[in-house]
């Protein structure tokens, strides 16, 4: 997971967008400025609430929550599901295997990474081959 943390912190600095990060044990930061993290947000419930509502559209990525996920927080997250236009922030969960309650799978999109074994390219009549 802290690659994919450091590659969120990366864009962050490099777009200037506002990107968030919420661990367990620290909450919601800023990736850019992680020095101030919002008071009272380690719960995952009360910190889908802060995002809901915040007046700061972005990016939220939340890493590690495992077993939090379940009422009241997968009520916030079907609110935060329906918004739409400008103003709507993205939440992004991150973990080795995500479960997510029955009934949210409607309301996300799944990326699945599969790391492959890849082969290094090799040379074969003068031609590189993948």
């Amino acid at each position: 997971m802290p690659d994919v943390v450091q590659q969120f912190r990366q864009f962050a600095m490099r777009s200037g967008g506002s990107l968030y990060l919420w661990t367990e044990d620290v909450g919601i930061t800023n990736l850019r400025e992680a020095d101030l993290p919002v008071p009272g947000s380690q719960r995952l419930h009360d910190a889908l609430r802060h995002v809901a509502n915040s007046l700061h559209p972005g990016v939220y990525v939340f890493i590690g929550f495992g077993k939090q996920m379940r009422q009241p927080a997968t009520s916030v997250v079907r609110l935060l599901a329906r918004q739409t236009g400008p103003g709507a922030k993205k939440v992004v969960f991150v973990d080795a295997k995500v479960r997510l309650p029955e009934g949210l799978d409607v309301f996300v999109n799944r990326i699945v990474h599969v790391a492959e074994d890849k082969k290094p390219p090799r040379l074969r009549d003068g031609r590189w081959v993948f």
